[in-house]
Protein backbone atom coordinates (compact mmCIF):
# COMPACT_ATOMS: atom_id res chain seq x y z
CA UNK A 1 0.00 0.00 0.00
CA UNK A 2 1.25 3.38 -0.92
CA UNK A 3 1.79 6.00 1.96
CA UNK A 4 -0.47 8.10 0.33
CA UNK A 5 -3.30 5.58 0.43
CA UNK A 6 -1.54 4.58 3.93
CA UNK A 7 -2.38 8.37 5.30
CA UNK A 8 -5.98 7.94 4.39
CA UNK A 9 -6.37 4.62 6.08
CA UNK A 10 -4.67 6.06 9.13
CA UNK A 11 -6.65 8.99 9.87
CA UNK A 12 -9.51 6.86 9.87
CA UNK A 13 -7.97 4.44 12.16
CA UNK A 14 -6.77 7.86 14.25
CA UNK A 15 -10.75 8.82 14.46
CA UNK A 16 -11.95 5.13 14.96
CA UNK A 17 -9.13 4.98 18.36
CA UNK A 18 -10.28 8.56 19.58
CA UNK A 19 -13.79 8.05 19.51
CA UNK A 20 -13.44 4.59 20.89
CA UNK A 21 -11.40 6.88 23.97
CA UNK A 22 -14.28 9.29 24.27
CA UNK A 23 -16.75 6.52 24.58
CA UNK A 24 -14.76 4.55 27.26
CA UNK A 25 -14.46 8.13 29.34
CA UNK A 26 -18.41 8.81 29.27
CA UNK A 27 -18.88 6.12 32.07
CA UNK A 28 -16.20 7.19 34.22
CA UNK A 29 -16.84 10.29 34.13
CA UNK A 30 -20.69 10.54 33.78
CA UNK A 31 -21.22 7.25 35.80
CA UNK A 32 -22.59 3.95 34.44
CA UNK A 33 -25.87 3.69 34.40
CA UNK A 34 -26.02 7.78 32.53
CA UNK A 35 -23.61 6.05 29.93
CA UNK A 36 -25.23 3.09 29.11
CA UNK A 37 -28.94 4.77 29.28
CA UNK A 38 -31.03 6.62 27.12
CA UNK A 39 -28.87 10.09 27.71
CA UNK A 40 -32.67 11.91 27.57
CA UNK A 41 -31.03 14.04 30.20
CA UNK A 42 -27.68 15.68 29.10
CA UNK A 43 -25.09 16.60 31.86
CA UNK A 44 -22.29 19.02 32.07
CA UNK A 45 -19.53 17.91 30.00
CA UNK A 46 -15.83 17.48 32.36
CA UNK A 47 -12.95 19.52 30.48
CA UNK A 48 -11.19 16.65 29.27
CA UNK A 49 -14.60 15.70 27.81
CA UNK A 50 -14.96 19.27 25.97
CA UNK A 51 -11.34 18.56 25.11
CA UNK A 52 -11.70 15.26 23.32
CA UNK A 53 -15.09 16.30 21.31
CA UNK A 54 -13.62 19.56 20.17
CA UNK A 55 -10.44 16.45 19.10
CA UNK A 56 -12.85 14.46 16.95
CA UNK A 57 -14.83 17.54 15.78
CA UNK A 58 -11.40 18.98 14.65
CA UNK A 59 -9.81 15.97 13.34
CA UNK A 60 -13.75 14.91 11.29
CA UNK A 61 -13.01 18.05 9.97
CA UNK A 62 -9.11 17.90 8.95
CA UNK A 63 -10.36 13.91 7.22
CA UNK A 64 -12.88 16.43 5.16
CA UNK A 65 -10.05 18.57 3.95
CA UNK A 66 -7.55 15.87 2.86
CA UNK A 67 -8.87 12.61 2.31
CA UNK A 68 -11.29 13.68 -1.19
CA UNK A 69 -8.08 15.73 -2.11
CA UNK A 70 -5.60 12.64 -1.93
CA UNK A 71 -8.50 10.56 -2.89
CA UNK A 72 -8.36 12.52 -5.83
CA UNK A 73 -4.17 12.27 -6.09
CA UNK A 74 -4.30 8.88 -5.71
CA UNK A 75 -7.33 8.18 -8.30
CA UNK A 76 -5.92 10.41 -10.82
CA UNK A 77 -2.55 8.55 -10.64
CA UNK A 78 -0.33 11.99 -9.29
CA UNK A 79 1.25 10.60 -6.34
CA UNK A 80 5.14 11.88 -6.26
CA UNK A 81 7.52 12.46 -3.66
CA UNK A 82 5.97 15.58 -2.52
CA UNK A 83 2.47 14.17 -1.97
CA UNK A 84 4.33 11.38 -0.25
CA UNK A 85 5.56 14.18 1.86
CA UNK A 86 2.56 15.50 2.26
CA UNK A 87 0.76 12.26 3.76
CA UNK A 88 3.91 11.92 6.01
CA UNK A 89 2.97 15.27 7.73
CA UNK A 90 -0.34 14.77 7.44
CA UNK A 91 0.36 11.57 9.53
CA UNK A 92 2.86 13.19 11.33
CA UNK A 93 0.88 16.04 12.44
CA UNK A 94 -2.24 14.90 13.23
CA UNK A 95 -0.43 11.82 15.59
CA UNK A 96 1.14 15.41 17.31
CA UNK A 97 -1.95 17.44 17.43
CA UNK A 98 -4.51 14.85 18.84
CA UNK A 99 -2.88 13.57 22.01
CA UNK A 100 -1.52 17.42 22.08
CA UNK A 101 -5.17 18.88 21.94
CA UNK A 102 -6.45 16.49 24.65
CA UNK A 103 -4.39 16.62 27.30
CA UNK A 104 -4.33 20.53 26.63
CA UNK A 105 -0.25 20.68 25.96
CA UNK A 106 0.25 24.14 24.99
CA UNK A 107 2.43 25.04 21.69
CA UNK A 108 2.71 21.65 20.20
CA UNK A 109 -0.93 21.10 19.20
CA UNK A 110 -0.56 24.22 16.80
CA UNK A 111 2.55 22.95 16.13
CA UNK A 112 0.89 19.62 14.69
CA UNK A 113 -2.09 21.19 13.17
CA UNK A 114 0.67 24.10 11.01
CA UNK A 115 2.59 20.42 9.79
CA UNK A 116 -0.50 18.25 9.22
CA UNK A 117 -2.12 21.90 7.28
CA UNK A 118 0.94 22.02 4.99
CA UNK A 119 0.74 18.38 4.40
CA UNK A 120 -2.81 19.22 3.32
CA UNK A 121 -1.86 22.35 1.24
CA UNK A 122 1.24 20.18 -0.62
CA UNK A 123 -1.66 17.91 -1.56
CA UNK A 124 -3.69 20.39 -2.82
CA UNK A 125 -1.11 21.93 -4.92
CA UNK A 126 -0.09 18.42 -6.42
CA UNK A 127 -3.29 18.18 -7.63
CA UNK A 128 -3.94 21.29 -9.64
CA UNK A 129 -0.31 22.08 -10.38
Amino acid sequence: MSIELWSIAALALMMLFVTFLQGGLVPVTQGLKWGLGSRDEPLEKTAIQGRFARTVQNHAEAMLMYIPLMALVIYIERTSPMTELAAWLVIIGRSIFIPCYIFGIFGLRSLGYGVALAGVFITAWALIA
